[in-house]
């Protein structure tokens, strides 16, 4: 069998799929399948994108149905887009209980957004930064590595005398939407100069293009520091940062630390994640065999899925999470 199953895996966990009344559209579809006419169409945030672009990928193999998926840009007005597409996906930095309160927005997929860095001599997760000396770099107050404030926060490790490189995204990102919103609640400087931001005005820096570009500089400058998504800082084996939670305490980007944080603010989850929500387009409200078509893709998704995700170090809701499912 197929690592991703076919309609037969989905029908039996199909009761599973976070759509209230579509999930009782999907349990019919798989007894008597209604394909839609022409291929669902998705818009939204960039920031799931990769996983939907291989979700729909393998979907198509498994299943014949054809899901597209296009990139809006962030900070768009998404209901706007809705009524030209069959589905929507957002992000926000929310709890799952707060998602699942809000009336037609259906978590489907947990990403965070990590700093990393290039210094001689420290390993990945070796690195502790608080969230107001991370804003401090960014704002260009600390500037070498051997700075009183990093050395407090890592008092047994050897910082060399080495003035900081930041790297930053340079285009519109969704991750710097992360990072910053990160920033502004940690420091109040940066939330009065800076603010959040999709494309935020840089105070110091040299920008790079997608994860790829700000990795790629940091990979080639010694003594930078940048940012990146979980899963590509994952699967490139990038050095990550651990970051200062009060108390003595710190968290590094981790499965269960990103997983974490959609239960609550507490200690244990990364602070810099987002929670991606489905929410159904305008344009198949009142269409039922779209409905129908889009409860299986979601079906698929949530369960089959759910092992595409986990490979690819993206972090579905946990099962109990989805205790509003009918």
């Amino acid at each position: 069998m197929n690592k991703y199953e076919t309609r037969a895996g989905c029908q039996r966990d199909c009761s599973r799929v976070p759509f209230g009344i579509l999930a009782t559209l999907c349990v019919a579809t798989w007894v008597v399948p209604v394909r839609a006419q022409t291929p669902l169409r998705g818009v939204g945030t960039t920031f799931a994108s990769p996983i939907l672009e291989v979700w729909t990928r393998a979907y198509e193999e498994v299943t014949d149905e054809r899901v597209e998926y296009e990139n809006a840009t962030p900070g768009a007005e998404l209901p706007i887009t809705a009524r030209r597409a069959d589905f929507v996906v957002s992000d926000a930095p929310e709890t799952l209980s707060a998602a699942a309160a809000e009336p037609g927005r259906y978590p489907l997929v947990i990403g965070g957004i990590v700093p990393i860095a290039n210094i001689d001599g420290i390993a990945a997760g070796r690195l502790r930064l608080s969230g107001t000396v991370l804003a401090d770099i960014y704002l260009g107050r600390i500037r070498n590595w051997n700075d009183d404030a990093i050395q407090r926060l890592n008092p047994a490790t050897a910082l060399p005398n080495a003035n900081i490189t930041v790297v930053h995204r340079s285009d519109v990102s969704s991750g710097s939407q992360v990072l910053t919103r990160y920033l502004a609640n940690e420091s109040n400087l940066w939330r009065f100069q800076v603010g959040m931001s999709v494309r935020p005005k840089w105070p110091i820096g040299v920008g790079g293009t997608g994860n790829e570009g700000v990795a790629s500089l940091v990979q080639r400058t010694r003594f930078s520091i940048g940012y990146a998504d979980y899963f590509y800082v994952r699967q490139h084996r990038l050095r990550d940062i651990t970051l200062d939670v009060g108390g003595e305490r710190s968290v590094r980007a981790t499965h269960d630390s990103i997983r974490a944080a959609v239960h609550s603010t507490g200690t244990e989850g990364w602070p810099m994640f987002s929670l991606s929500s489905l929410q159904i387009g305008q344009f198949i409200a009142e269409d039922v065999s779209r409905q129908r078509a889009l409860a299986r893709f979601a079906c698929w998704a949530v369960t089959q899925g759910a092992t595409v995700a986990r490979d690819r170090y993206f972090i579905i809701p946990p099962d109990h999470s989805r205790s509003y499912c009918h």
